[in-house]
């Protein structure tokens, strides 16, 4: 009987809304909108907020409010006894020539403390550390998952293999696992700093590293 009365005004009610498209209309367009807004707002509060960042011990990293040059940041890791360790990044547009066309990939450029800083590990390989970012280290790179799949085929021998970036040839050293990113960038792929830029990774007065 109660899910008979519940049919009832159901049914009641639609007709009445039926009966009324002036008013059923912007009703139900009404109720999309503040539905979508809703959600959207959400989406962004739970990554944001409630959504923990998905990297290592997460509540102890601190993002430096000004950008820092390599030599500035290296110092700030020398000189701190408040930092375990320390990592910066510049994003970088490095132009892939394997591909039918050429493809700009949207590259990390890191420094040595970067990847262990973050504390996560390469899903396959190594990530880059303190011995890949010095001047005269052999050119690597390390790829995220999405690229590796989507440029790359997902090639499970991927790492050795060699790849022409910006004119130069890098040898693939790792490939990050899924759900990986940069903390504020929207790097595909990461390269050590003075290796791949290693002009601007020596001038104190280039402020482009995010800390």
């Amino acid at each position: 009987m109660l899910l008979s009365g519940v049919f009832n005004d159901l049914r009641h009610a639609l007709r009445a809304l039926l009966a009324s498209p002036g008013f059923t209309v912007p009703a139900i367009l009404t109720l999309a909108l503040g539905i979508g807004a809703n959600s959207a707002i959400f989406s962004v509060v739970n990554a944001v907020l409630l959504r923990p960042l998905p990297y290592a011990e997460p509540d102890r990293l601190v993002s430096l409010r000004s950008n820092q040059s390599a030599p500035d940041l290296a110092d700030v890791a020398a000189a701190s006894r408040a930092f375990a360790t320390s990592g910066g990044e510049v994003l970088m547009q490095m132009a892939y020539t394997a591909a039918a066309e050429p493809v700009q990939f949207q590259v990390g450029q890191v420094t040595g403390g970067f990847f262990a800083t973050l504390g996560v590990g390469a899903g396959q390989g190594r990530y880059i550390g303190a011995d890949d970012d010095v001047a005269g280290a052999p050119a690597v790179v390390v790829l995220g998952h999405a690229l590796w799949r989507d440029q790359f085929g997902a090639d499970e021998r991927i790492i050795g293999r060699t790849i022409p970036l910006a004119g130069g040839v890098y040898t693939v050293i790792g490939v990050m696992p899924s759900g990986f990113s940069s903390p504020r960038t929207s790097a595909q792929a990461w390269t050590p700093l003075h290796v791949s830029n290693p002009v601007a990774a020596n001038e104190r007065g280039v402020h482009f590293l995010q800390a």
